[in-house]
């Protein structure tokens, strides 16, 4: 982390903001309600209708601010306590048709530090950092109006940010930048119907669940204005990895939207990202070189080795996937993750000639997850899966180098 930045950078409350506290009047989208009137029983709205009133709202929506934060709620089956672990922050300032502020960033560091993006653009430069390369900007030509395909401008940003889907990391952006109210927001789900109400911060709330492959979503809509309060994230098919033992009987993930307000005047310098003392503008985030190779532990070393092991950095990019690279016995390889062993690579025999060999024969991924209920193991879990398959696909493409005898190998992924 930059000095000087701290964890109230992500609260929009510093935000010079005029009139976030108005009361509901009849000119609000949608006037109170009964609770005979919401129930999915009685005669209140369907859930296509609350979906489709939310969707106005958001639509016509002129700016909007909100901080949220991405909860683990888990409860143990040995304890029986509820747990509530928060491990991402995230923060959003837009106004059409041309203004954004967005900040993400992890609400505990790790080992190797805290992963924070920034993402802003004041209707002329759009301007993106990220904690990884913390002394470079990206810089390009903000677009005459955001869309769900140019508010992110860095390439790699915009994988690692996206990997899991605009929807599933901030439907509240996905649902202000789609104008076609018949283009879904979230294109695998089906099946909508409402489930009981319920309060949530003092808020009665529309409980809107719809289901996908990847398990079941519910939404949590204000009553009275039809704002997203919370959003449970579809998690069902990833359980297993999750929770592997089954040591919790609860176990779920969603966001909460704190301090949401429409309409407001936001101050034109929160759409403005300064580059760093010592930094520099660029026009795509470079990786950093890697270091020099360093002599690692026994632990570290391959299976079945008696050479010592080196570990060098295999490469890093804005999604904060580092990786190392050893050899022991000649021409074998191990791939760190964190410096934990997540998969092997076997080089092809030499060829005929003598030659050494320019490829491998074999590429076994094997990465190893985190218990869920620690800070970010679903986090943790979810980038191993993506690393796997990103490295499994760059595998034929990874280059050798094969320096002496001992069959010591350099590797990059960028």
């Amino acid at each position: 982390m930059l000095p000087g930045i701290r964890s109230s950078l992500f609260a929009i409350g510093l935000l010079l903001l005029v009139g976030c506290q108005r009361a509901s009047s009849p000119a609000d989208p949608a006037a109170p309600r009964t609770d005979a009137q919401n129930s999915p029983t009685g005669t209140g709205p369907t859930a296509s209708e609350v979906w489709a009133k939310t969707r106005a709202v958001y639509r016509e929506a002129q700016s909007y601010t909100d901080n949220s934060t991405i909860v683990e709620y888990s409860v143990a089956r040995a304890r029986g306590v509820a747990n509530r672990l928060p491990y991402h922050q995230l923060a959003l300032a837009f106004e059409r048709p041309d203004k954004i502020y967005l900040a993400y960033a992890d609400a505990v560091a790790s080992s190797a530090g805290k992963t924070e993006y920034r993402i802003a653009s004041d209707g002329n430069i759009m301007r993106s950092w990220a904690s990884e390369v913390p002394l470079q900007v990206h810089e390009a030509i903000a677009p005459r109006v955001l869309t769900t395909e140019n508010f992110i401008a860095e390439p790699l940003l915009r994988a690692e940010l996206l990997q899991v889907g605009l929807e599933n990391l901030f439907p509240q952006l996905a649902l202000l930048l789609t104008d076609d109210p018949d283009q879904p927001i979230f294109p695998h789900d089906h099946s909508p119907r409402l489930l009981r109400e319920e309060k949530l911060a003092g808020r009665t709330c529309f409980r809107l669940q719809t289901h996908s492959p990847a398990g079941r979503r519910v939404l949590w809509i204000d009553q009275e204005n039809y704002r997203l309060r919370r959003m449970e994230l579809p998690i069902d098919a990833e359980q297993t990895a999750l929770n592997p033992d089954g040591q919790f009987i609860k176990f779920s993930v969603w966001i909460d939207f704190a301090d949401v307000c429409f309409d407001a005047k936001v101050q034109p310098s929160s759409f403005q990202l300064s580059v760093p003392p010592g930094g520099r503008r660029v026009r795509r985030f470079i990786a950093p070189p890697p270091p020099a190779p360093t002599q690692t532990s026994a632990a570290d070393r391959p299976i079945g080795s008696r050479h010592s092991t080196h570990r060098g950095r295999l490469g890093s990019n804005a999604s904060g996937l580092v990786a190392g690279a050893g050899h022991g016995k000649r021409g074998h390889c191990l791939v760190r993750y964190r410096g934990r062993p997540v998969a092997s690579l076997e080089p092809a025999k030499p060829s005929a000639n003598g030659s050494q060999a320019s490829s491998f024969s074999k590429f076994v991924v094997s990465p190893p997850t985190q218990k869920a209920g620690s800070q970010a193991a679903w986090r943790h879990n979810q980038a191993l899966s993506k690393f796997a398959v990103n490295i499994r696909n760059l595998a034929q493409s990874l280059r050798t180098k094969y320096v002496d005898g001992r069959g010591s190998l350099g590797l990059a992924i960028y």
